[in-house]
């Protein structure tokens, strides 16, 4: 299953912002270990089976924003910002699964979590609720472009937004 993956990151510094930039760009990434130093192999492994970032976008001297096709069907979606050195990230993955889907995951403090996935409940008012925001992030997407409704999510999320995430 491949979907598209939208990215926000923020590095403690320009200089870990820009290292990052050279693992995700497909004309700077090293074609071997061996090109790579040693402090730097993790971001080379890390990168190393994943696609090239899409549109990469520098929004400040320490946060980008890109999208990129991805095909792992694992954590790798969020795990991957941080092996690259940044501090925090934010990310919503878009899918087919029955329709429209997608799935939000966040790392704050170290800690990964996911704030939304599209899940139904067998329960009206719930599965409302989440056909509502998965429309609503969808229609954000479609009309907004991929890293601006990254941006209106990272708003939404520190003004307070609601996120329809139940614990089953």
């Amino acid at each position: 299953m491949c979907k598209e993956v939208i990215y926000l990151a923020q590095f403690a510094s320009a200089h870990a912002r820009a290292r990052a930039e050279i693992y995700l760009n497909e004309a700077t990434r090293p074609e071997f270990d061996d090109d790579v130093p040693a402090e730097e192999l993790s971001m080379f492994e890390t990168m190393d089976e994943r696609w090239f970032a899409e549109h990469l976008i520098q929004l400040s001297d320490t946060q980008l924003a890109w999208t990129a096709e991805d095909e792992e069907l694992d954590y790798g979606t969020i795990v991957s910002p941080l092996d690259l050195g940044a501090e925090s990230a934010l990310a919503i993955e878009l899918y087919e699964y029955d329709g429209p889907c997608i799935a939000i995951h966040a790392v704050e403090d170290g800690e990964h979590f996911m704030r939304f996935i599209t899940l139904m409940y067998d329960d009206v008012e719930k599965d409302t609720r989440v056909e509502e925001f998965n429309q609503l992030v969808t229609h954000k997407v479609h009309t907004l472009g991929s890293i601006q409704a990254i941006l209106w999510l990272q708003d939404y999320l520190a003004n307070g937004g609601d996120v329809p995430m139940f614990v089953s």
